[in-house]
Formats: C-alpha cells, structure tokens, sequence
C-alpha cells in the first residue's frame, strides 16, 4: 500500500489563475475581482457549499478564526442543530443548548461535571 504523504499526484488541488505578481488559486482571484481590489492581509476565502468548485459560493472570511467558527456552525446545522444556541461538546460529541459551564470550556454540563469529580478524585489521591 502506497504512503499517503507520496500521492500528491492523486489529491485534488484548487486551481490557479494569474495573479497580480504570481500565479494564486482561482478562488481567491474570483474573490479578489468581486471587491475589486486584492484580498486584505489576513482574509481566507469559504467555499459556502463545502466543495472545492470553480463557480461555487465564496465568502470572504477576515481572518483564519472567523473562518473555523463557519465551519463549526456548519457542522452543527448539518447535524440538524441550531448553530446558534447548539453547541457539541467535545467529550461526548452530542448536541447541546447553549449552556455550557463557561464559554471556553466544550464540554456540556454533564460531562464537565464528570470531569470536574474525576479531577477532584486525583487531587484527594495525590
């Protein structure tokens, strides 16, 4: 079985356009054209309908973390959920309301309340 990291020639690549300076993705051309002035610095292009198309949506994200936070919301509505008042709790992986114990903790009020017994159990122990 051939490695994966040596099939390059078998992954599909976005495709390039002539540039400015050099050859870019086409979608970022695509991007570019529809604001009539280059990308900023920082800004990622979202293919809307999660393919690689050459005419498929685009959004124009501001930065890498605007971009993550689609995905996820993505995700969710995928699932059937509600992107936003549902989160999935990264021990479990199911769908919960919007009430996590602190917005920077993923996990839902039951498993944070396990993880909070078994780290209580540790330090008792220690």
């Amino acid at each position: 079985m051939p490695d994966r990291h040596h099939r390059q020639e078998e992954i599909k690549s976005y495709r390039k356009a002539p540039g400015r300076q050099s050859m870019i993705h086409l979608h970022r051309a695509r991007a570019e054209a529809a604001l009539g002035h280059g990308l900023p610095p920082r800004a990622v292009v979202h293919h809307a309908d999660g393919t690689r198309s050459d005419d498929g949506p685009l959004v124009i994200c501001q930065n890498q973390a605007y971009h993550l936070e689609l995905h996820r919301k993505m995700r969710i509505q995928a699932l059937g959920g509600n992107p936003w008042t549902q989160r999935i709790c990264a021990h479990c992986g199911l769908q919960s309301k919007y009430r996590f114990a602190d917005d920077k903790i993923p996990f839902c009020y039951g498993c944070a309340k396990i993880r909070r017994r078994k780290r209580t159990l540790r330090e008792r122990a220690a």
